[in-house]
């Protein structure tokens, strides 16, 4: 997209993975950072918090709970 740094849309398109994989499997949200390009869970954990305002898991039991 015009306007958008790489990184930005690095970022955008891990946390769609990490949506995606959080609603669609039960793996561990240490595996899902390690399968979205993160080396340490932390970071990815900080970075999904930042993008969305809620934790991994906060996002996958209100997406669970709606379904």
């Amino acid at each position: 997209s015009e306007g958008v740094s790489i990184s930005q849309y690095v970022a955008e398109q891990r946390l769609d993975f990490i949506k995606t994989m959080l609603v669609t499997t039960a793996k561990p949200c240490f595996q899902i950072c390690f399968e979205a390009g993160y080396r340490r869970e932390d970071c990815c954990a900080r970075a999904f918090r930042k993008l969305t305002g809620i934790s991994m898991r906060q996002y996958r039991s209100s997406v669970n709970s709606n379904n």
